[in-house]
């Protein structure tokens, strides 16, 4: 008796394993940090743009996180940004900036009870 293994399953798990760690090299997470910093600044109002500040910063062991500084009224033109390019993302830049999708949208909703 003999058995056939097929493997091309496991030729497309090293594949997306590879691009999950290219999508959290430094350099792709900065790049998305800019795209969405640039889109935020360009849909904001011109007083509050130069409160908009998105980068890229080193959290753990070869771990990133994304610092992200604007004042209150330049949160929805942030958002905005994020969520339009969101599903163009590799899945770990995408994870790392739904989370920060979700603590804008907290912040605003404090600054509204404020």
């Amino acid at each position: 008796m003999s058995f056939d293994i097929d493997i091309r399953g496991l030729d497309e798990l090293e594949r997306e394993s590879e691009n999950m760690r290219e999508s959290l090299a430094p350099s792709v997470v900065d790049d998305w940090c800019k795209r969405i910093e640039s889109e935020a600044k360009e849909n904001c109002p011109h007083e509050e743009r130069a409160s908009i500040v998105i980068n890229a910063v080193p959290k753990e062991s070869q771990v990133l996180d994304i610092e992200l500084k604007s004042s209150k009224k330049a949160l929805p033109c942030i958002s905005d940004a994020v969520q339009r390019n969101v599903l163009l993302m590799p899945v770990t830049t995408k994870a790392i900036f739904q989370t920060q999708l979700k603590q804008i949208e907290k912040r605003k909703s404090e600054e509204e009870g404020s």
